[in-house]
């Protein structure tokens, strides 16, 4: 007479959750969980990251009453979180629109001198790509208009940088971003996408926006005048 086996016999048991040293707390409200094979996606990449607002690396003992301690201190902003970012490009840069990165966000972007846009994009998002050619014409027009001393045009790999201010954050690709002179408060911008459409947002919103306008007016009078001499002779 043949055994019935018992089905639990062929049971793979639930794997224990372990900890180990160095773990990241991306959210003090979520509980650890296993990675997922989806998770190698743009898509699920992208929701990963920008669902994490802070991280909290954790070394010390593996022991109950040692991480609660921890994660108090964490809620009480006793300890520094950990930020991503990407190495930093020599200063000062060349080229029509800035690279921002996580480690120097705040000098760059919270400047009292310079209104700043930023854009916040993926390399993998589209609508970045499509974008990307009239933002450059966008900083190529800041410096043909002489403005690059109170306007700075800027980029940031929302993918590789974290944001260590906590009123600049993004839900997609591409978030742009303006914060003017002096403030704290970055606006979103919602303007049109190309060249002419943000050109003309900029100039109506700038913390300077008379003085602006008054140099372009003067500057369009000076080529009327130098074209009428050019038709005299």
């Amino acid at each position: 007479m043949r055994t019935a086996r018992s089905s639990t016999a062929w049971q793979k048991p639930w794997p224990a959750t372990t900890l180990s040293r160095g773990p990241t707390l991306s959210s003090l409200e979520r509980s650890w969980s296993p990675c997922s094979a989806s998770q190698n996606s743009h898509a699920s990449l992208s929701r990963q990251r920008l669902a994490r607002k802070k991280n909290f690396i954790y070394d010390g003992e593996m022991t109950q009453d040692a991480i609660v301690a921890y994660i108090k201190k964490v809620k009480a902003g006793e300890i520094e979180a950990h930020l991503r970012s990407e190495e930093a490009p020599e200063e000062p840069q060349e080229g029509p629109v800035k690279t921002v990165v996580g480690k120097n966000l705040e000098k760059l972007v919270f400047t009292e001198d310079k209104d700043v846009l930023l854009e916040v994009y993926a390399p993998w998002c589209g609508h970045c790509k499509k974008l990307e050619p009239e933002y450059i014409k966008v900083g190529k027009k800041v410096i043909k208009e002489g403005f690059e001393n109170m306007l700075t045009i800027a980029k940031m790999d929302g993918t590789q940088n974290d944001s260590p201010v906590e009123t600049l954050e993004w839900t997609g690709f591409p978030t742009i971003f303006y914060v003017k002179m002096g403030t704290k408060e970055p606006v979103k911008y919602d303007g049109g996408r190309d060249a002419k459409g943000i050109w003309k947002w900029i100039k109506k919103n700038h913390t300077k926006a008379d003085e602006i306008k008054a140099k372009i007016e003067a500057k369009t009078k000076t080529e009327e005048k130098k074209e009428e001499k050019k038709e005299e002779l």
